[in-house]
């Protein structure tokens, strides 16, 4: 017998043995489920502090300015796009 027929001889042997033994499952670990309170801590670890709007460094400042963000970008996307389709469409009036 030549050494690649017992090489072969082998590589048959094992496949042979290791499917036998081989069963198809799907493991998988549980996830770790974190309940409020539990060890003591929160359900969020910053959930006190989170929400405290009221004690905001320059709260005024912060809110006026995410309104005027909110509003100004609200305006302004309607207003380029309708200026976008006229100039491809070329019946904008600045176009010609």
């Amino acid at each position: 017998m030549s050494s690649s027929a017992l090489v072969n001889g082998v590589r048959r042997a094992l496949a042979q043995r290791s499917s036998a033994a081989a069963t198809r499952s799907f493991r998988s670990t549980a996830p770790k489920r974190y309940e409020a309170g539990s060890n003591g801590e929160p359900a969020y670890i910053h959930a006190p502090e989170m929400y405290d709007i009221g004690a905001m460094k320059y709260r005024k400042l912060t809110i006026g300015t995410a309104i005027l963000s909110i509003v100004l970008i609200g305006g302004s996307i309607p207003v380029y796009a309708v200026h976008f389709q006229q100039t491809k469409a070329g019946t904008y009036a600045s176009s010609k």
